[in-house]
């Protein structure tokens, strides 16, 4: 983990890097939740935060995952699974 962390500098200016920190060290209490910026930092601006998320999911640092409607049972077993 910190290896990543230390990674972050890569990949943002010095004026991006408080935001880069905030959204690497929430999004893991965040994981299967509806992420709402608020709950990143209340004090940022969301499109400084939604920028950020772009740019770590761009860098592969973090993968979005979009909600469906669909219910499970409508997906075929993943292969090699016992279902």
């Amino acid at each position: 983990m910190q290896t990543f962390r230390r990674d972050l500098g890569r990949f943002a200016s010095r004026a991006k890097q408080p935001y880069l920190e905030k959204v690497f060290t929430s999004v893991p209490a965040l994981v299967g939740k509806r992420i709402k910026y608020v709950n990143i930092d209340p004090d940022a601006r969301s499109r400084e935060l939604k920028a950020t998320i772009e740019l770590l999911a761009t860098a592969g640092r973090i993968q979005r995952i979009h909600r469906s409607a669909a219910p499970l049972s409508a997906y075929p077993p993943a292969a090699g699974s016992r279902a």
